[in-house]
């Protein structure tokens, strides 16, 4: 009986793991995405995402593709490195594809 109870247990753990990864699925990816520039892998970004990073991706017909800023001359970004950043208030950036 406390087998049958433990398999029972097992199961509802896993299917109720299966339902809430599917609740936070995205179905379809639009647009020109970047990363906050200043977010860490476990913690929000510090300036409320107003910088971004200068890598990001276009997803278009299901592919992404991998585009970079090449017009920034922004200097308040990560390590001080100039160009690697744009603020995310910007209405245009060129880029390239690659």
């Amino acid at each position: 009986m406390l087998n049958k109870i433990k398999l029972l247990l097992f199961c509802t753990l896993v299917f109720t793991s299966i339902l809430n990864s599917k609740a936070f699925a995205v179905e379809k990816l639009e647009g020109a995405w970047f990363e906050c520039e200043f977010s860490e892998k476990t913690t929000p970004p510090s300036d409320n995402c107003k910088m971004l990073d200068n890598d990001g991706f276009i997803f278009l017909k299901n592919k992404a593709i991998h585009i970079s800023v090449i017009d920034s001359i922004e200097e308040k970004c990560k390590k001080n490195k100039v160009g690697q950043c744009f603020l995310s208030s910007n209405k245009f950036v060129n880029i390239i594809k690659g």
